[in-house]
């Protein structure tokens, strides 16, 4: 079971326990019970500084004497992943055990070995092959935000953008957002895709099972909340990808999609909460916080103009504020490459 929790700017990241079985393959081992209070006997782990996707990292448990069997927990967290864990013995006599871990995704990996109230963490740098590949894609909205994610990147990404101006997940019959979704995991196989959509929705769906939706009420939330874990689903394929999901800011009051961007947001955040390796970068607070309309916020001490006349699309300084989030939340999900903590 999933469940969401609250990362720094607002930062909504879909935190996943125990998915993705198999994560850890172990070289010996069985099942036993942890021993109560403080441990028998006090354990080491040793991981690798640094890896590459698909190759396995070889972590080692060891511990000073043998005398009897030694059960503990391993664990490993993913970028933007919480902990996975499985049980393991060490026999009588036994004094190292070697667990295997393949990652799939680029970044900062987590280990731990609990062994009673010992917890023993470690850290490795994943990297890709060559550079971070983030496809920045949506309607209108991402644009100019992906030329500010390229240039705040730089070399430790290849940002590609895929915009399709006038088009939304509501409208199928004008672009099918779903069917794109799948093409551009296949093609593309991005390992970060960062998404910024819905500007134009509003328009009634038809759930597979069910009657037309109108906008903006439950049955279309739920049906729009469909489409998007869909997409999501398709951009994370099956654990090597990570998606980003935008909000949208309210417009302003005179707009019609006032009353359709919360409802959007709404869906976009529950099918963020089903969907492992998926979050939500929460445009809609940063820029107007509490669902209200704000052409300038401050900054640092200054106004900025955050919003262009039309009332919907973002300014060049709020684009920059958006890219900047989604940079922030790559940094928090551990998704960017960095060096492990110090050992």
């Amino acid at each position: 079971m999933s469940r969401g929790r609250r990362l720094l700017l607002g930062i909504v990241a879909a935190v996943a326990v125990g998915v993705g079985a198999g994560l850890l393959a172990t070289a010996g081992g069985g099942d036993g019970d942890l021993a109560a209070g403080e441990p028998v006997q006090r354990v080491a782990l040793d991981a690798p500084a640094r890896g590459k996707v698909g190759r396995p990292l070889t972590l080692s448990i060891s511990r000073r004497g043998a005398d009897r069997p030694l059960t503990v927990d391993v664990c490993a967290s993913a970028p933007l992943l919480g902990y996975e864990c499985r049980r393991e013995t060490l026999a009588e006599g036994e004094e190292l055990l070697r667990s295997t871990v393949t990652p799939r995704s680029p970044g900062l990996w987590r280990f731990e070995v609990r062994n009673g109230d010992q917890v023993v963490r470690r850290e490795t740098a994943v990297v890709a092959g060559g550079r971070l590949q983030l496809l920045a894609t949506g309607d209108s909205m991402i644009q100019t935000v992906d030329s500010f994610l390229a240039q705040r990147l730089g070399r430790r990404a290849a940002v590609e953008s895929d915009a399709r101006i006038s088009t939304g997940i509501s409208s199928p019959d004008v672009f099918d957002w779903p069917a794109r979704a799948r093409q551009q995991a296949r093609a593309v196989a991005p390992d970060v895709t960062v998404v910024y959509l819905g500007a134009n929705d509003g328009f009634p769906m038809s759930p597979p099972r069910g009657e037309l939706a109108e906008c903006c009420g439950e049955p279309w939330v739920a049906e729009y909340a469909r489409r998007v874990e869909g997409m999501m689903r398709a951009y994370v394929r099956d654990g090597a990808g990570r998606v980003l999901w935008l909000t949208l800011p309210a417009p302003r009051s005179d707009s019609h999609f006032v009353a359709v961007y919360d409802p959007v947001n709404q869906a976009v955040r529950r099918a963020a909460e089903r969907v492992p390796g998926a979050a939500v970068v929460a445009v809609d607070e940063l820029l107007a916080p509490g669902y209200e309309f704000r052409e300038r916020i401050v900054r640092r001490g200054r106004q900025i103009t955050v919003r262009q006349p039309d009332g919907i699309h973002l300014s060049l300084e709020g684009a920059d504020l958006a890219a900047a989030a989604v940079v922030a939340a790559l940094r928090e999900g551990r998704v960017l490459p960095t060096r492990p903590v110090r050992r």
